[in-house]
């Protein structure tokens, strides 16, 4: 949960979504976050992904997290990290990450990019459907998401329900 454990597999429920906040600031956190979210994913439902990275990762990092990104979700958006450039041009993290995100598979008129996470976020759950799950890489604007999350009458989810949450995935996927 927030408290004891922010930013790793968080997870809410809005509007019929399931939100899952993560800080997958690397190629493997990005391969366990969209695990994630293909465990709660629902037959006929898509995955929402926001991602960034912080400015001193390496060419190779960044490529690989967009590309990760582009391979497990349906739709992708990056966020500018603007307090993490350390060092880095925001056009230079951006162009790095959607160079993955396209060499994953993404159309590069359709990835994104947001001043930040909350604007990201915001646009996720307005542009997703429900029963989506919509993920976002929060690395510098968690304790807002969580407010926002909050103030947006968004519940949390905790072990039980998410048991729930992939059973009614799985059972989906195995009743075609």
């Amino acid at each position: 949960d927030p408290e004891r454990n922010p930013g790793r597999a968080n997870v809410f429920e809005i509007d019929d979504r399931v939100v899952v906040v993560d800080y997958a600031h690397n190629e493997a956190g990005m391969r366990g976050l969209i695990e994630i979210c293909r465990g709660l994913r629902r037959p006929g439902s898509e995955i929402w992904l926001t991602f960034s990275a912080a400015g001193d990762r390496s060419d190779e990092i960044m490529h690989g997290v967009g590309y990760l990104a582009a391979r497990g979700a349906d739709h992708v958006a990056i966020a500018e990290l603007h307090r993490y450039l350390r060092g880095r041009e925001p056009h230079d993290v951006v162009d790095r990450l959607r160079a993955g995100a396209v060499d994953g598979g993404a159309d590069p008129a359709a990835v994104p990019d947001f001043p930040d996470e909350m604007h990201a976020l915001r646009s996720m759950l307005d542009r997703s459907s429900p029963g989506d799950v919509v993920a976002i890489a929060a690395l510098g604007q968690r304790p807002e998401i969580f407010a926002f999350m909050g103030s947006s009458g968004a519940e949390r989810v905790g072990p039980k329900r998410v048991r729930e949450l992939v059973r009614r995935a799985r059972d989906g996927r195995t009743a075609r």
